[in-house]
This record gives C-alpha cells, structure tokens and sequence, in this order.
C-alpha cells in the first residue's frame, strides 16, 4: 500500500468522522460531490490549487471566490488541508472513498476502480463479480480516469486496496531494491 492511497482513504474516514449527525454526513457529501464536479469542469482551477508555486494564501482566495457561499465551513477547512497536503488532486477519489464510508453498515461495497482508460462493460461485470465473490457484498463501481498509474488498475473497496497498477508495481520493485541496499 503506498502512502498516497493510505492518505486518501484516512482524509476520507476523517471527512466523515467531523460530521456531528448522519445528517450533516450526507451535507457533507453533497457538498464534496458538487466540489469534484466543479474542479473537473475547470481544469485550470485546480491545476492552480495545486501548484506548488502558487502561495497557499492566493489558493484560500481562489476557494472563496469559487465555493463563495456553496459550501459550509468544514468543507472549506477541508479543502484547505488537501491544499496544504497536496491532496487536492485525490479529491475525487477521496469523494469516493467517503460515499463507501457511508455504506459501510450496509450491504453494499463501493468499489473505485482506477485505471488509466475507462472500463467497459465487460470488465465492470467481470470486476463487480469477483468482487461479489470476495465481498458477499452487492458491488457498485465508480470508475476513475488515474494517467499516473501508466497502466493496470487500482481497487479501492471497503478497506482494501489491490494494487496491480504499473505504478504500483514500480513502487514495490523501488522499495525492494531499497531494502537490498
């Protein structure tokens, strides 16, 4: 597991742990989901917000200005610390681990399927199976486009991650060597 993914699913759980009331949990969704959309439409936007060149007091002003009155106090807090973190390329994924967190007391897993193209049909179907399989859970997929993975997938469900991403596979082969030397 890379410290990239423990990061994102640990701002996920921490998303939903503020949240006073299951009420103020699905708000907090709500909002995050109308986040990611806005930062998937304007590209510009968040390439700005995480350049590192840029200072973070310009980026708190860039928030305001395009959240304004959009989203609460804690969702502002939150995007800052993805900010500060550089995180704030993970907020899609993030946005998926957290809507798993809610339906972690039921009986339905999601399940985020990073690749660097879109699944078809027929790999979502033979995916939601031998997760079914594994799980004993009802299986919903949510696909998300990762180029920095080069090839391969990256599963996140419940509190399992499968790595079996190029990327992922040149991490352990880094380490490896590491520890050789």
């Amino acid at each position: 597991m890379s410290a990239n993914n423990f990061s994102i699913n640990q701002l996920a759980k921490a998303l939903i742990a503020a949240a006073k009331s299951e009420t103020e949990a699905d708000e907090l969704l709500s909002e995050l989901d109308s986040m990611v959309e806005v930062l998937n439409k304007r590209i510009e936007i968040k390439n700005y917000l995480a350049d590192p060149e840029v200072k973070f007091s310009n980026k708190e002003k860039a928030l305001d200005i395009v959240f304004e009155k959009s989203i609460g106090e804690k969702n502002k807090n939150f995007l800052r610390l993805l900010i500060q973190s550089d995180n704030i390329l993970n907020l899609g994924p993030i946005y998926e681990v957290a809507k798993a967190e809610r339906l972690a007391g039921s009986n339905i897993s999601l399940a985020v399927i990073e690749s660097v193209v879109p699944l078809d049909k027929n790999q979502a179907n033979q995916l939601k199976k031998a997760l079914f399989e594994r799980t004993k859970k009802e299986i919903r997929l949510n696909n998300v486009i990762s180029t920095e993975l080069i090839g391969g997938l990256r599963i996140t469900i419940d509190d399992m991650i499968i790595d079996s991403s190029v990327a992922g596979k040149l991490d352990r082969l880094r380490n490896n060597i590491r520890e050789i030397n």
